[in-house]
């Protein structure tokens, strides 16, 4: 797609949305209460991924069928040299995790915890918006892969790799403030992550992994991946970006990958 312009890649996907019989489906990082969808009897208005508003009433507004839903906590860590890190840590997300959880079944007129595909179907005859829960970034598997269980037990259905930096699993797509980024392979215990995502039934996310990464994380899964939310770098030069070569192997594979709606990258 290197010889794609903005224009003409603007106007493809407007006419493959023009075909399609059902609405346009954003990703978006943003609050569900920025969504405007469409009527819920012409079809399914999905976001990539958004988080628990503040207002719940905000959800109903946006008329999202389901989405999913970002539950990353971050905590401080000191490091050796006395500088401070923030990371997404076990104890800090599975904290989130049951919080969100206690919070989507105390409003059980508005939401659905979605632990299966079929979840997104009753949320949607009842009229309620089915949520998957989803962590950005798979440093919170910090002692075993047993905390991967821990986590699908609290209803985890998507993990994300890396989150802009690469950790002990995956290379991640800032690495390196260069155009093209480090661009770190897949590590060892990646591979045995995979395998365990894959096992468990728990999506893989390659949002801001590197392409290396990416690339073989994609021929690893026995199951179809998404990136959730990314963009072309063929339009945008930037290492935040997925190149062609990544974008084409998540489509062959059978998964998804969502366009964000950010003029920063």
């Amino acid at each position: 797609m290197s010889d794609v312009s903005r224009r003409s890649f603007a106007g493809l996907l407007g006419a493959s949305i023009t075909a399609s019989q059902l609405p346009l489906v954003i990703s978006g990082c943003s609050s569900a209460s920025t969504a405007t969808g469409p009527d819920p009897a012409q079809g399914w208005y999905i976001d990539g991924l958004s988080f628990l508003p503040a207002d719940l009433n905000d959800i109903r507004a946006s008329k999202i069928d389901a989405f999913i839903c970002d539950i990353s906590a971050i905590e401080q860590i000191e490091q050796a040299d006395g500088t401070v890190n923030y990371r997404r840590t076990y104890r800090a997300c599975m904290e989130s995790i049951r919080a969100a959880r206690a919070r989507v079944a105390a409003h059980p007129d508005l939401l659905r915890l979605a632990l299966a595909g079929a979840d997104a179907r009753l949320a949607k005859k009842d009229a309620q918006t089915a949520l998957f829960f989803q962590i950005q970034g798979a440093d919170c598997v910090e002692e075993s892969l047993s905390q991967v269980d821990e986590f699908y037990l609290e209803g985890l259905r998507v993990l994300q790799l890396t989150h802009h930096y690469g950790n002990v699993y995956a290379g991640g797509a800032l690495d390196s403030d260069d155009r093209g980024g480090v661009n770190l392979p897949l590590s060892g215990r990646g591979y045995e992550l995979i395998e365990k995502l894959n096992q468990r039934g728990i999506l893989i996310d390659l949002s801001h992994a590197s392409a290396r990464s990416a690339q073989a994380a994609i021929a690893a899964s026995s199951q179809p991946v998404v990136l959730s939310h990314g963009a072309a770098r063929a339009i945008v030069n930037h290492a935040r970006c997925s190149p062609d070569s990544v974008i084409r192997a998540i489509a062959d594979g059978g998964g998804v990958f969502g366009v964000f709606m950010m003029s920063f990258w």
